[in-house]
C-alpha cells in the first residue's frame, strides 16, 4: 500500500500547478479540501478508472423498474487504474435512484462493500490455478465461489479497509449511463447519452474547483458482466465495432464529504436553522451551471451539520442543467447583492483554471458548443454583477 501511494504523489505532481489556491478568507459560507481517499487522486480529471463489475445485471436493473427497492446482489468488482494498479474484491450490487430509476433502462447503482476476508479467501483458491485476475474467467470464477459462501456473511455491509476505496465508509454510489430502451428518454442514441454522462462528470470537477459543498467525483470506464460472461449494455460505436465499456463516475459518500468539509453528517437533534450563508452558496453554484433541478426539502442537495449545529447543504446531480439544451431558462438571484458579488468576484478568479479543465473535457462537437457557450455567457452575466 506504501508503494501505491507514493506512485499516486509522484505521479499527481505535475498537476499541482493546475490547482492554484485562491484565498477564501473573508468570504460568505463553508469552503471544503480536496478528499483524500486513493480513490479521488488523480492524473487529471481524464484520468479514468476501468471497472468491470460481474454481477445480475438484469435481476438488478429490471427490479428496480418495478419501484421497489432493488435487492442486493453478489457482485465482483475490478478497478484498475492508470498506473496499473489492480484490486479485484467481493461487494453488494443494487439498484438506486429516484427518477432516473423509474426512467432508465440502466440504474443508478449503489455499491456496498463486504468482509474482505472474503476476497482474500477466494484469492487463494484462485491462486492455485494458472490464472490471471487481468482475464475475464478469473472474475467469473471469483464471482462463482463468492456465491458459494454463506449468505449472512456474504450480504453484511463493511466498510472497506485498505485500497481504493478505505475510509469512505459502507457504500458508494455510481452514476451510469440511461440505456437506449429508455421510456420518455429525449437523448436515447448511445453517443449522446454517453456524452451527457462525461459533461455531467465535469460539471463536478469544474464546480469543485471553487471548494464550495459540493460532492467530489471520480470518472471511470464501467464493464458489466453478467456471471456467465455475457456483456450487458454493449453497443455498436460509430465504426460499426462492439464497445463494452460505458462512461460513469463514483460519486463522494457522505463520510468523505463530511471530512473534508469540517462538518458532520450525524444529526445533532438541535432545533433546526440553516447555515447563514451555504444556501447563497448552492444558489449560486446552480445558477452558475444553469441548474434549477434542485430544493431545500432534499431535492439534489444533501444536509449535514456544523459544528453549531447549523443545517448546511451540499450539491449534487447536476444531468439536467440547461448547458444541455443550450440556453439558461431560469436564473435565482440571491437575497443578499453583496454576497452574490463577493461569491461572483471569488469564482472570476477561478476563470482560467475552468477554461483549462474545458479544453481538456472529451466530448462530442454539439456538447463541448454547448459548454463553451454557457461558459462565455456565464462569465459575461457574472462579470456585468460585479462591475460598478
Amino acid at each position: 500500500m506504501k508503494n501505491f501511494v507514493f506512485a499516486l504523489i509522484a505521479m499527481l505532481a505535475p498537476v499541482a500547478a493546475l490547482a492554484a489556491e485562491v484565498d477564501t478568507r473573508g468570504l460568505p459560507g463553508i469552503y471544503c479540501e480536496k478528499p483524500e481517499a486513493l480513490l479521488y487522486q488523480e492524473k487529471d480529471m481524464n484520468d479514468f478508472l476501468d471497472v468491470t463489475i460481474v454481477a445480475d445485471h438484469q435481476e438488478v436493473n429490471d427490479f428496480a423498474s418495478s419501484g421497489d427497492d432493488s435487492p442486493r446482489s453478489r457482485a465482483v468488482v475490478r478497478v484498475q487504474n492508470s498506473l496499473g494498479v489492480t484490486e479485484v474484491f467481493a461487494a453488494l450490487l443494487s439498484g438506486r435512484g429516484h427518477s432516473r430509476k423509474e426512467m432508465c433502462e440502466s440504474k443508478p447503482l449503489r455499491l456496498e462493500f463486504v468482509d474482505p476476508k472474503i476476497s482474500e479467501e477466494i484469492k487463494a483458491q484462485l491462486a492455485k490455478i494458472n490464472i490471471k485476475p487481468s482475464d475475464q474467467n478469473y472474475l467469473l470464477r471469483f464471482h462463482s465461489a463468492l456465491m458459494a459462501i454463506d449468505e449472512k456473511r456474504a450480504m453484511t455491509p463493511k466498510s472497506a479497509s485498505q485500497g481504493f476505496f478505505a475510509t469512505l465508509g459502507d457504500d458508494i454510489k455510481i452514476v451510469t449511463h440511461c440505456g437506449p430502451n429508455s421510456p420518455g428518454l429525449d437523448y436515447a442514441d448511445e453517443k449522446t447519452q454517453n456524452d451527457r454522462v462525461r459533461g455531467e462528470y465535469y460539471l463536478y470537477k469544474i464546480l469543485n474547483t471553487l471548494k464550495m459543498p459540493v460532492e467530489a467525483a471520480r470518472g471511470a470506464h464501467f464493464t458489466y458482466l453478467n456471471p456467465d460472461g455475457r456483456s450487458e449494455f454493449a453497443y455498436l460505436d460509430p465504426q460499426g465495432k462492439t464497445t463494452h465499456q460505458r462512461p460513469g463516475f463514483f460519486r463522494e459518500p457522505r463520510k468523505s464529504t463530511a471530512s473534508r468539509c469540517g462538518l458532520s453528517s450525524k444529526d445533532p437533534k438541535t432545533p433546526f436553522r440553516n447555515h447563514p450563508d451555504t444556501l447563497d452558496q448552492i444558489r449560486f453554484l446552480n445558477n452558475f451551471i444553469w441548474n434549477s433541478d434542485w430544493g431545500v426539502q432534499g431535492h439534489n442537495v444533501s444536509g449535514f451539520w456544523d459544528k453549531n449545529g447549523n443545517s448546511v447543504f451540499v450539491a449534487y446531480d447536476f444531468d439536467l442543467s440547461d448547458i444541455f439544451v443550450g440556453e439558461a431558462r431560469e436564473i435565482f438571484p440571491l437575497d443578499d447583492k453583496a454576497k452574490e458579488i463577493a461569491l461572483s468576484k471569488y469564482t472570476l478568479k477561478h476563470r482560467a483554471q475552468i477554461q483549462t479543465l474545458l479544453d481538456l473535457a472529451i466530448l462530442e462537437p454539439a456538447t463541448r458548443k454547448q459548454f463553451d457557450h454557457w461558459f462565455k455567457s456565464e462569465i459575461a452575466r457574472i462579470e456585468k454583477l460585479v462591475s460598478p
